[in-house]
C-alpha cells in the first residue's frame, strides 16, 4: 500500500479515535456549531445543560478554544467540562468530562447551610481558628463573597454539583488562602450537612522530596486590541544567569541587554500602562514583581533599583549568606519569570488563554494578575511553590533556600574560661539564619514570673535587661515562634533555646513572618552547663555563621522555570477560568514544569542521552548529577528506563512528584525524536526545529486535553495536536514514543482518579481499513538482541534460551497488524506469542504452556474473547507445545459475590443495572473491549446496586467487578442496538 493511501486511513482511525469532526459553514457562532456537532453525532447533551464557560482565539493557529460547563437547574458541575476546538471548518470534541445522566444523580438543589456556615465548616476543617465574623462583601442564593481572618485574599463562595461516588451532590465551593500562603485551598462543603467532601491545593509544593468570573468582576477584559504600541527602552540590561545556563554549576553570569521579546512584552518588562517610558525601576513590570520576603510576612519586601537606565548590573559572591546578595537574586529571578512570559507566549500561553500581566494591553483575557515572585523566602526551605489561581487572580512563586549542610558550630562561649569554646547549635525553620557577622552580646536568662519561669511562655518581667542581648530561653509547651517573638519584643538580638529532652537540638518549626532575629536551639547537657555559669556569673557569647551557606533557588532557572511551570498547565488544561482541573491522582502537573525547564536549558550540541538532573545546584550535585527525581532524564534506557506502570508503584514513585516524572520521561523522548526528525534550533522564540515543534505540541496539547486528565488523555491530546498543527506528520514517531514507554495503543489508564489502575501496554495502533484488513503506517520495529528488522506481517523464528528447561525454544512469532514490540521481553524464564485470532493479544507463556504470569513480570489477559487461538510455539522436546487453545465465553464467567449477583437487562441497548445481592464497600466496575482496554472505570464507597452505561459500539464486552472483601466477578455484556 502507498504511503499516502495509508496515512489517508490513518486520518480516519483518528477521526473514529478522537470524535467526529463535523464540517460547518461561515456565519455560524461557537455555541450554535457545538450544538450541530452534538446533533450530527448523536449524542444525548442538549443546550440548556451546558454553557461556554471559557472559549478564546488562537489566531496565529487559526484555531478558537471553547470549554464547556455543564450545569443544572443553573447550578454548575464541578470539574465537568467539554473541550472543543474549532478551526474554520471543523469542530473537534477533545476531551469530555460531562456526568452521563446527571439529573437522576443529583440529591438536592436547595442547600440547608449558609454560605457563612459553610466558611465556618471549613475553618474547623483546617484547623483554624476563625476571629471575628465572617463578613458580606456581596451575596445571593448561588454566590456570594466574603473575608475572614482564616484567609488573606476574600473568599468566593458558590453554589454547585459535586460528581461523589455514584450521585451528585449539592455544595458550596470556596477558597481559603491561608495566613502565611502554605495553601491555597479549593474546597467543596456538603451544602446539606456540611462535610468537607473535596479540596485541591492551588499552591503546587514542589519538595524536590473555581475561581470563576463572577468573582473577578473588577478585573479587566479587554477585547480591542491597542494600536501602534510605542517603542519599549533598550537600555535596559541585567547580569544574570541568561539561559540556556541553568544556574552557577552550569555557566557564569552574562550581561543581557534589551532582553524583552517585542511581540510578548511590547512595552519592555518595565511598563503596566500601554504608553512609552517605564512605570517602575525596580523588579517590578507587567508581567511580575520580584522581592525578597525572607520573614515570610506576605508583603513585597526589598527589589533592587535600575535607576533611570535600567541597569541591573549587580557584584555576586556566592560563598557567602544568601542575604548579602538579594540584588543579584531578584534580579535573576526576574529575569527569569520574564522569559517564561515571552517564550512561552510565542507558543500560544497568551492574554486570552490565561497567561500572567497586568495589563493585556487590549488583547482580551482578564488581566491584574502579573506574578507576585518572592525571593529567598522564609516560610520554608528546600522546596518552592507556586500558586495558581483563575485567570484575573494574581499567582504567587515562592523561592526558598536549600540547606547546603552548613556549619552547625554556631555559638562561641567566649568566657568564662572553664566553659569557653565551640557548641552545636541547629538554626530555626522561621526567621533569618545565624549572619556571617557575629552577634555578641553577655547571655540573659528570660524570666517571666511564671513557673517553668523561664520558658517564654508568658510576657516576660525582665524585659529591659533583654534588650541588645542574646537571650537564653528554656524549651517547654508553648511554640517556639512565641517565645522568640516575645524576647525580640524585649530587644532581644537573638535567642539561645534549650532543650528540655537529652536527645540533639533539633530545628524549631513554626511560621514567624514577623520574626527579625535569628535563633537556635542546643542539647539539654550544653545548656545546664551554660546555666550554672549563668547562675553564679557572666556569660559571653557570640553566635556567627562562617559557612557553608545555603544554596539560594533563585539561581536555579530550572527550578524557577519549573514553578512557572505549574502556572502554565494549570491555567491551559480546561481552560483559564477553571483553575482546579490538576487536582487529581494522575495529574502529570509535576512531569510538565520539569520538562518546560529542561527546554529552555538544552544548549547546542547537547545529545538525548545526556544525564540531565533536575535541581542538582539546588542539592549540592554536579551538572552530571542524578537531580531530586528517582533518575535523571535521558532517553538511554541504561540511565532511565521508567515505564507507565512505574506510576502504580506507591512505594518508589511518590504522588505527584514520582508521577509527573514519569510523564516528564515521555515528554523528554518525544523531544529528542523530534529533534531527531527536524534538528534543533537554539531560537527560542521564532526557530523551526524540532524543539520548537515539541513546544508547539506540548502547549497545544494541554489546551486540547480534558479536565483532571491521566496519561493516556495527555498522550491523545499531543496526538490530536500534531493532526491539528502538522496534519498529522509526526503520527508514527509520536505512537513510537510512547508506546515505547508503555503508553501504546492497548495501554489503560483507567480511573485519572485512581494511581494505581494503569496498565501498560507497548503496541502501536492498527488502522482503520475495509473490513477483515488492518493497515498500519508504523510499520516496522528492530530488535537490537538480533538486529532482525520485523515488519507488520509475516512469520519469523527465533530461538531462545530457557533456563527452566534442559533445551532451547524455538519460537514462530506471527506478526499481524503492528509490530510486536514486546520482543524486548524474551528474556529470562519466558517467552511471548502472539495470539492470532479476533483482535491482538499477548499472554506469557511458562514452560509448561500455562496461561499464567511469570513471576515479577505482567500478564496479558485473554478476557473476552470468543474463538480458537494458535499458540505457534516449538519447544524442541522440553514440553510438546503444539497446541491450539479453545477460549469461549462461558471459561470467562467468574462470580464469587455469590448467586444473588445479577445483570439485566443483559443484552443491553447501552444502560444496565448490577445487583450486587447486599452493600459492598470500595467497589470498583470496569468495562473492558475485546483488545483488553479499558473504557469505563467507576469506583463506589459504599453500594449494592449500580446503574451503568455503555456508550460504544455494538459487540461483546467484558464487566470486572471487584471489592474491599476480595470477592471478583467477570461477566461478559453484549451491547446490541
Amino acid at each position: 500500500m502507498k504511503k499516502q493511501n495509508a496515512l489517508q486511513q490513518l486520518l480516519v482511525f483518528f477521526t473514529v479515535f478522537y470524535g467526529i469532526a463535523v464540517n460547518f459553514t461561515f456565519g455560524q457562532s461557537t455555541e450554535e456549531r457545538i450544538s450541530e456537532y452534538y446533533k450530527q453525532s448523536n449524542q444525548a447533551v442538549v443546550n440548556d445543560s451546558w454553557f461556554i464557560k471559557d472559549q478564546y482565539e488562537d489566531k496565529k493557529r487559526g484555531l478558537s478554544y471553547a470549554y464547556l460547563q455543564q450545569h443544572y437547574q443553573s447550578i454548575p458541575v464541578y470539574n465537568a467540562i467539554s473541550t472543543f476546538v474549532l478551526t474554520e471548518k471543523e469542530v473537534r470534541n477533545t476531551g469530555d468530562r460531562f456526568v452521563a445522566n446527571l439529573d437522576q444523580k443529583v440529591n438536592a438543589v436547595t442547600p440547608k447551610l449558609t454560605p457563612k456556615e459553610a466558611i465556618e465548616q471549613v475553618a474547623a476543617h483546617l484547623e483554624l481558628l476563625l476571629k471575628g465574623e465572617v463578613k458580606v462583601l456581596e451575596e445571593s442564593d448561588k454566590f456570594g463573597r466574603y473575608t475572614a481572618s482564616i484567609s488573606r485574599e476574600e473568599i468566593p463562595v458558590t453554589l454547585q454539583f459535586l460528581p461523589y461516588g455514584n450521585e451528585v451532590r449539592l455544595v458550596w465551593d470556596l477558597h481559603v488562602y491561608v495566613p502565611g500562603q502554605a495553601h491555597w485551598w479549593s474546597l467543596r462543603v456538603d451544602a446539606l450537612n456540611g462535610a468537607v467532601l473535596d479540596k485541591t491545593d492551588w499552591v503546587a509544593h514542589c519538595d524536590f522530596g473555581t475561581h470563576d468570573h463572577s468573582a473577578a468582576v473588577s478585573k479587566e477584559n479587554q477585547s480591542a486590541p491597542l494600536l501602534l504600541p510605542a517603542p519599549p527602552p533598550t537600555t535596559d540590561q541585567y547580569t544574570v544567569f541568561a539561559i540556556p545556563t541553568e544556574s552557577p554549576n552550569h555557566g557564569p553570569r552574562t550581561t543581557v541587554v534589551g532582553p524583552f521579546d517585542a511581540n510578548a512584552s511590547p512595552f519592555g518588562w518595565h511598563d503596566d500602562n500601554g504608553i512609552a517610558g517605564e512605570e517602575y525601576t525596580i523588579t517590578r513590570g507587567n508581567n511580575v514583581h520580584a522581592y525578597e520576603d525572607a520573614n515570610d510576612d506576605d508583603q513585597p519586601g526589598y527589589s533592587p533599583d535600575g535607576g533611570p537606565s535600567l541597569d541591573f548590573n549587580f557584584p555576586l559572591n556566592i560563598n557567602q549568606p544568601p542575604a548579602t546578595y538579594y540584588d543579584p537574586a531578584i534580579t535573576n529571578l526576574f529575569y527569569m519569570n520574564n522569559i517564561m512570559h515571552d517564550v512561552w507566549y510565542q507558543y500560544g500561553f497568551d492574554e486570552p488563554s490565561g497567561n500572567f500581566q497586568e495589563n493585556n494591553y487590549g488583547n482580551g483575557g482578564f488581566g491584574s494578575d502579573y506574578v507576585n515572585a518572592e525571593a529567598q523566602d522564609g516560610g520554608g526551605t528546600n522546596n518552592a511553590n507556586f500558586a495558581t489561581p483563575a485567570d484575573g487572580g494574581n499567582p504567587r512563586m515562592q523561592m526558598f533556600l536549600w540547606d547546603a549542610n552548613g556549619s552547625t558550630n554556631l555559638l562561641t562561649v567566649n568566657s568564662p574560661a572553664g566553659i569557653a569554646g565551640t557548641y552545636t547549635a541547629i538554626e530555626a525553620g522561621f526567621g533569618p539564619p545565624v549572619p556571617s557577622t557575629p552577634i555578641t552580646s553577655d547571655l540573659v536568662l528570660y524570666d517571666d514570673g511564671v513557673p517553668d519561669i523561664n520558658d517564654g511562655c508568658e510576657a516576660p518581667i525582665n524585659g529591659a535587661a533583654m534588650a541588645n542581648r542574646i537571650v537564653v530561653i528554656k524549651r517547654g509547651s508553648c511554640p517556639f515562634v512565641d517565645k522568640v517573638t516575645r524576647a525580640q519584643n524585649a530587644g532581644a538580638l537573638a535567642v539561645i533555646m534549650i532543650n528540655n529532652v537529652g536527645t540533639a537540638p533539633i530545628t524549631m518549626g513554626g511560621t514567624g513572618p514577623g520574626i527579625t532575629i535569628p535563633s537556635v536551639m542546643i542539647s539539654q547537657a550544653n545548656g545546664n552547663l551554660i546555666l550554672a555559669q549563668m547562675a553564679s556569673g557572666t556569660v559571653n557569647a557570640t553566635l556567627q555563621n562562617n559557612g557553608p551557606f545555603d544554596y539560594d533557588g533563585d539561581f536555579d532557572n530550572g527550578i524557577i522555570a519549573h514553578e512557572y511551570g505549574h502556572g502554565i498547565s494549570n491555567r491551559l488544561t480546561g481552560g483559564p477560568s477553571a483553575a482546579g482541573c490538576l487536582g487529581n491522582a494522575e495529574q502529570m502537573g509535576e512531569g510538565w514544569s520539569d520538562w518546560f525547564g529542561l527546554m529552555l536549558t538544552i544548549e547546542p550540541g547537547d545529545q538525548g542521552s545526556d544525564v540531565r538532573g533536575i535541581g542538582t545546584f539546588a542539592i549540592g550535585e554536579p551538572t552530571t548529577g542524578d537531580g531530586i527525581r528517582p533518575a535523571p532524564y535521558s532517553t538511554s534506557s541504561a540511565i532511565n528506563n521508567f515505564t507507565y506502570s512505574a506510576t502504580n508503584n506507591t512505594g518508589s514513585i511518590s504522588q505527584p512528584h514520582g508521577i509527573g516524572f514519569v510523564w516528564c520521561s515521555m515528554l523528554w523522548d518525544m523531544t529528542w525524536a523530534m529533534i531527531d526528525e527536524y534538528g534543533f534550533d537554539p531560537d527560542l522564540y521564532t526557530g523551526t526545529g524540532g524543539n520548537n515543534m515539541a513546544m508547539e505540541l506540548v502547549i497545544t496539547g494541554l489546551k486540547l486535553q480534558p479536565c483532571s486528565p491521566g496519561f493516556i488523555d495527555g498522550r491523545d491530546a499531543i496526538l490530536e495536536a500534531d493532526q491539528i498543527l502538522y496534519n498529522g506528520a509526526n503520527q508514527c514517531l509520536l505512537w513510537d514514543v510512547f508506546a515505547n514507554r508503555g503508553l501504546g495503543y492497548s495501554a489503560s489508564q483507567g480511573s485519572s482518579d485512581n494511581r494505581t489502575d494503569q496498565v501498560q501496554a507497548f503496541d502501536l495502533p492498527p488502522v482503520i481499513g475495509p473490513p477483515a484488513t488492518v493497515v498500519t503506517e508504523c510499520s516496522s520495529y528492530t530488535w537490537s538482541v538480533n538486529g532482525q528488522t520485523y515488519t507488520n506481517s509475516g512469520t519469523y523464528t527465533e530461538t531462545v534460551v530457557n533456563p527452566n528447561c534442559t533445551q532451547t525454544l524455538t519460537l514462530d512469532l506471527t506478526i499481524i497488524g503492528t509490530v510486536d514490540v514486546s520482543l524486548t521481553q524474551l528474556t529470562g524464564g519466558s517467552v511471548q506469542a502472539n495470539l492470532i485470532g479476533p483482535g491482538i493479544s499477548y499472554a506469557w507463556l511458562d514452560c509448561n504452556n500455562n496461561f499464567a504470569p511469570v513471576p515479577g513480570q505482567t500478564q496479558r489477559t485473554l478476557a473476552g474473547f470468543d474463538g480458537v487461538y494458535a499458540v505457534r510455539i516449538n519447544n524442541n522436546g522440553c514440553v510438546d507445545t503444539s497446541a491450539c487453545v479453545e477460549l469461549s465465553t462461558a471459561g470467562i464467567q467468574e462470580n464469587s459475590f455469590g448467586e444473588l449477583l445479577s445483570v439485566y437487562p443483559n443484552p443491553t441497548t447501552g444502560a444496565f443495572s448490577v445487583d450486587l445481592g447486599s452493600v459492598s464497600t470500595d467497589v470498583k466496575a470496569e468495562i473492558l473491549d475485546m483488545s483488553g482496554r479499558v473504557i469505563l472505570a467507576r469506583e463506589f464507597a459504599q453500594v449494592s446496586l449500580m446503574e451503568l452505561n455503555l456508550s460504544a459500539v455494538p459487540g461483546n464486552y467484558l464487566l470486572v467487578i471487584s471489592d474491599a472483601d476480595g470477592r471478583e466477578a467477570r461477566i461478559l455484556i453484549q451491547k446490541v442496538d
